[in-house]
């Protein structure tokens, strides 16, 4: 069998604290879901009042992007992902990351809060 990871889109946005699987079998090419796609209803705006240039200058106080190119994505992330808490709390958001995606911010696309961050380094 193979196997893919999957991304959750939402009008069009990529929700970036959901991802599900999906494998196929190669003798009997049976699909089966693993971490079924969440079915959610997402009821927030999806028009940002932070500029993406706003958004990078932000990214950059918080983490170093000097060696390497920034891309930036407006979409869609839950607040609550990995914190334990099974309530969802979705917000429109602009993910900033280095070139090699290890290095990312990911911030509110209205008020600049930053949820999550990761400098790139390992422990």
């Amino acid at each position: 069998q193979f196997g893919m990871h999957c991304n959750l889109f939402h009008e069009g946005l990529p929700v970036f604290s959901d991802q599900y699987g999906l494998t196929k079998s190669k003798s009997t090419g049976e699909v089966s879901t693993i971490n079924q796609p969440p079915v959610v209803s997402i009821q927030i705006s999806l028009t940002p009042t932070l500029d993406h240039s706003d958004a990078i200058d932000i990214a950059k106080d918080v983490i170093d992007f000097k060696k390497t190119c920034r891309t930036y994505r407006l979409g869609i992330f839950n607040v609550n992902a990995g914190t334990g808490v099974d309530a969802k709390a979705y917000k429109l958001v602009w993910k900033i990351q280095g070139d090699n995606g290890n290095r990312y911010v990911i911030l509110d696309a209205h008020s600049g809060e930053v949820y999550r961050q990761h400098d790139g380094i390992y422990n």
